[in-house]
């Protein structure tokens, strides 16, 4: 019986739990079908920012931030001192979070002078505030 229980469990699991790279709908996490150009910007951009610093950050690239005290995400910038954007990322590109959404807090921290680029390629931007 416990044999069957766990079957029915596992099964259950690899069908309805959101396993994308076990059922077939796709591959799950930071190099999900991606150049290795793109995946190379990512962890130069991830090495830039310091690893107690606040931080703001697209989705996917956001698991590799998270280890922090502040972490928020794109379009909240909280108590960040370093944005890390993925322009490719799909919740930017997806029409279901507003792609005009991203380009417009793209366009508010590149007018605001408390912001200044510290990296482009790729698709990847990081930015880091200002010291007053």
């Amino acid at each position: 019986m416990a044999a069957v229980l766990l079957l029915v469990n596992v099964t259950l699991a690899l069908v309805l739990a959101p396993w994308d790279a076990v059922v077939g709908r796709g591959v799950v996490g930071f190099h999900t079908n991606l150049p290795r150009t793109h995946v190379a910007a990512l962890r130069e951009a991830v090495a830039l920012v310091p690893r107690d610093a606040p931080v703001s950050t697209t989705n996917r690239v956001g698991s590799h931030l998270s280890g922090r005290r502040y972490v928020y995400s794109v379009d909240v910038v909280g108590r960040a001192e370093w944005l890390v954007l993925d322009s490719w990322d799909a919740r930017v590109v997806e029409s279901g979070w507003q792609p005009a959404r991203f380009k417009a807090f793209l366009r508010r921290i590149e007018l605001a002078p408390s912001w200044v680029k510290v990296f482009e390629r790729d698709g990847v931007l990081v930015y880091r505030k200002r010291e007053r």
